[in-house]
């Protein structure tokens, strides 16, 4: 059986297809395209309307690889962008004529539990675990362990702190001055001083989320959600 999930993210769209062998995923092709989804969203709150058809056309070139590699199930997320911009139902519908599968808005509890379970999947790690996860608009910290190869979390939190985001606000230079470095770095210095004050990461924040035990990788996130597309 052939496999593949797509990320839909603020900056870029990810592809990947695996192929089941012998209880284990084999990838078979990775794709990053950048697309910038999220340009705009965090000023304007709406997708703009070149970013969309920027991030539909790379959806369009998946789906033909997809068939391509007669790919069984698939599995599509949105994250940051399209869970603050409106004109994401519009969308999601065009994404879904191209795929044969809607894509899924995830939350950032969500978001955090696939990212630690992709961090591990198929790395011999044992013992304690932190894994960060820099998007364009939002940052992912989990905390946890990883036993046999398998990841347990304890605490995770989602941040509305990403690349693009950042970039939009306050970055206006190639290099950045050194006033607009020290603006974009400040939300990260808050949240930082804030945690370091509580003595933790997530538990008992009103920004962060406890998750349940991840499993592993790319087979849990096209598991139960993923479609035939045969």
């Amino acid at each position: 059986m052939r496999v593949a999930s797509i990320d839909i993210g603020t900056n870029c769209v990810l592809l990947l297809i695996a192929e089941a062998r012998g209880g284990a995923l084999v990838p078979l092709l990775e794709r990053a395209t950048i697309t910038r989804l999220g340009q705009g969203v965090d000023k304007n709150r709406r997708l703009l309307p070149e970013a969309t058809e920027r991030t539909l056309r790379c959806l369009s070139e998946y789906a033909g690889v997809l068939g391509e590699f007669a790919v069984d199930r698939l599995d599509a997320v949105g994250t940051s962008a399209m869970r603050d911009a409106e004109g994401g139902d519009e969308f999601v519908t065009r994404a879904t004529a191209l795929l044969g599968r809607a894509p899924r808005v995830i939350d950032g509890n969500e978001e955090a539990r696939l990212t630690f379970a992709g961090a591990l999947s198929g790395l011999e790690v044992e013992g304690d675990v932190t894994v960060f996860d820099i998007g364009g608009g939002s940052t992912e910290i989990i905390v946890g362990s990883s036993t046999s190869g398998v990841g347990t979390i304890g605490t995770a939190v989602s941040l509305d702190i990403g690349s693009v985001r950042l970039f939009e606000r306050h970055l206006r230079h190639d290099p950045p001055t050194a006033r607009a470095q020290t603006l974009a770095d400040a939300p990260i210095d808050e949240r930082r001083d804030r945690r370091h004050k509580r003595g933790q990461c997530g538990e008992n924040e009103k920004d962060g989320v406890r998750v349940p035990p991840a499993k592993k990788g790319m087979r849990d996130a096209v598991g139960d959600e993923a479609v035939d597309r045969r």
